[in-house]
């Protein structure tokens, strides 16, 4: 087996992608945090991330040997594609898996109304989002999705639930088998330290 062919083995079964939120200093409208690891296969001499606004099709930035990439700019309210592939001496690999998802989610304010229900505002909510509620002391609760009501991209209604922080995710899904992963907003009112869950 030659080197290209090892490295194009490894990286297809073992390169994973994840997407994390930046933190809450830079977080804004079009940022995302993509990371990854090399399952411990052949030596790599760098990375090259592929993203676009169509699956398979791809601009790429070479990190070298980091295995994290932020985006800032990305194209907002719609689907994102990631793909990344490791080099060597011996040439490129397969692509890993693709994963897809919007930007990260930002919230800029939340409004109650008399009808009993909570407006969220802001920007990047996906087709299917996550809310999540706090009331304090005991974590975050996710919000019933049957419940929750995408009336644009930048607008969300939830049933008045009682809360002192809120945080939206949106779902990352890979093209081939794998894990979904969930892109979260900063809690809402912010700013507060954010964790990756």
């Amino acid at each position: 087996m030659t080197r290209v062919e090892r490295i194009s083995y490894w990286a297809w079964t073992a390169i994973f992608l994840a997407l994390l939120v930046l933190g809450a200093a830079t977080s804004r409208a079009g940022d995302l945090r993509l990371t990854w690891n090399d399952g411990g296969g052949p030596v790599a001499d760098g990375y090259r991330v592929y993203t676009g606004t169509a699956s398979g099709n791809y601009g790429n930035v070479d990190v070298g040997m980091n295995m994290v990439h932020n985006f800032t700019g990305l194209p907002d309210c719609q689907d994102n594609y990631f793909a990344v592939k490791a080099y060597n001496a011996g040439g490129e690999s397969e692509f890993s898996i693709e994963v897809s998802t919007y930007p990260r989610p930002v919230i800029t304010d939340v409004t109650s109304s008399q009808a009993g229900a909570h407006t969220i505002l802001g920007n990047n909510f996906s087709v299917a989002p996550r809310v999540f509620v706090s009331a304090g002391g005991g974590g975050f609760v996710e919000v019933d999705s049957e419940d929750v009501q995408r009336l644009s991209c930048g607008e969300l209604r939830i049933p008045d639930v009682p809360m002192l922080q809120l945080k939206v995710a949106n779902l990352a899904l890979p093209t081939g088998s794998g894990e979904p992963e969930y892109v979260f907003s900063q809690p809402w009112p912010g700013p507060v330290n954010l964790t990756v869950e």
